[in-house]
């Protein structure tokens, strides 16, 4: 990365160049997916359900790109599905923005080179070796210039790696029509090992026109081939061609970055609230327990007034019905001198009317409310009617 920075430094004058990515394969997965025909606006959420069921548990680490197989009369749809870490995808995006490149798109090497055979009928199948580790050999059947089958083989003895390619392309038609190579000393030696065991049928020597109009000699050498899918990645961005990890990539960021502004915005919130509502809360809560304090005394208070109002009542009944017992007494002791006619007691006060044949019996009632505790005996009226005295007494009990 520091050769690119220096690069953009000294070359570029310190510009910030948009750039498109091409990423190794090593670390990638290939599936070719079969569903109901759908509107492309409903694929991908398709493609991740198939995801999550066929690899559990790691979906989300992992980004994809896809291309459209066939779709033959919108009865069935046959994609193939391009597979990435999102960690890796994360550091070549990290790496060349340090670098000071604003990265516009990314994509696997071999999905570029395909664009090289792009020129060859659609039933053409080539078959593509590359160094990419150590004694590794990575190989890809590349049929209708996209990618079919990719796996890695041993370099070990000639014959033991060209059965382990036997193994890998059993499954397809044999042989295969053309086989290119990086030209490296040990793809090189493979490729011609394939040829004559018949295994493939012949050296691919010219690509696409519209991006290298010349035929290569097969000696050429590392140096150029490496510059290959470069230029075809170039042509696909022009053309808008490429299977492009990022967009998916930016959305999945951005959506990472949305819940965390939400998540500010909510701790944010939540913040305000314990510094400006928080003091509110605890007099809210103290106002709460006062008032059921005071709910608490004024039930208490009003089963004392009850009590006491009871007990008032018990008194003044208690005092009334002694009022009537005395009363009763009076009355009998008097019953020969005179004739009750009305009679009412209100607070210990009671009012007396009576008829009887002289002034005599109305002190002698009065003698007789004195001696039974009453007090303050008061003549209201008397006059006579139908000769008999008529009298109106008030007295007071003192119980």
């Amino acid at each position: 990365m520091e050769i690119l920075k220096d690069y953009r430094l000294n070359v570029l004058k310190g510009a910030i160049v948009p750039v498109y990515l091409l990423v190794p394969f090593q670390n990638g997965l290939l599936r070719e997916i079969r569903l109901p025909w759908m509107d492309e606006k409903k694929r991908n959420s398709a493609i991740n359900y198939y995801l999550q069921h066929e690899i559990p548990g790691l979906t989300s680490e992992l980004i994809y790109t896809y291309h459209v197989i066939e779709e033959p009369e919108n009865k069935y749809l046959t994609v193939k599905v391009l597979v990435a870490r999102k960690d890796s995808i994360d550091f070549y995006i990290t790496s060349m923005e340090k670098a000071g490149y604003k990265v516009r798109g990314i994509e696997y090497s071999i999905s570029a080179l395909a664009e090289m055979f792009s020129d060859l009928p659609t039933t053409t199948r080539v078959l593509y070796l590359q160094n990419v580790r150590g004694k590794r050999i990575q190989m890809v059947l590349f049929k209708d210039t996209k990618p079919e089958v990719v796996a890695e083989v041993a370099f070990e003895q000639l014959d033991i790696t060209k059965y382990q390619i036997y193994l890998g392309l059993k499954d397809h038609d044999i042989p295969i029509d053309f086989i290119v190579t990086d030209h490296s000393e040990q793809t090189d030696m493979l490729a011609s090992l394939l040829l004559n065991a018949g295994l493939v049928k012949d050296k691919l020597l010219s690509f696409n026109k519209k991006i290298l109009d010349q035929k290569i000699a097969w000696e050429q050498g590392t140096s150029d081939f490496s510059s290959y899918p470069l230029l075809a990645e170039l042509y696909r961005v022009k053309e808008n061609k490429n299977l492009n990890f990022f967009p998916r990539h930016h959305r999945l960021n951005k959506v990472r970055v949305l819940l965390l502004s939400l998540v500010c915005v909510l701790a944010t919130f939540l913040l305000l609230i314990s510094t400006i509502w928080h003091p509110k809360y605890d007099d809210l809560k103290r106002f709460e327990h006062e008032l059921a304090i005071l709910q608490s005394y004024h039930v208490d208070l009003s089963d004392d007034e009850v009590n006491i109002a009871l007990t008032d009542w018990q008194a003044k009944q208690k005092s009334r019905v002694i009022a009537l017992e005395r009363i009763l007494y009076v009355l009998e002791n008097l019953k020969n001198e005179i004739k009750l006619n009305r009679l009412s007691l209100n607070n210990n006060t009671m009012h007396l009317w009576a008829e009887c044949e002289s002034e005599i019996a109305i002190t002698k009632t009065i003698e007789e409310l004195v001696e039974n505790g009453w007090k303050n005996p008061t003549l209201i009226d008397y006059y006579y009617d139908n000769q008999k005295l008529v009298f109106s007494l008030s007295v007071e009990g003192c119980w």
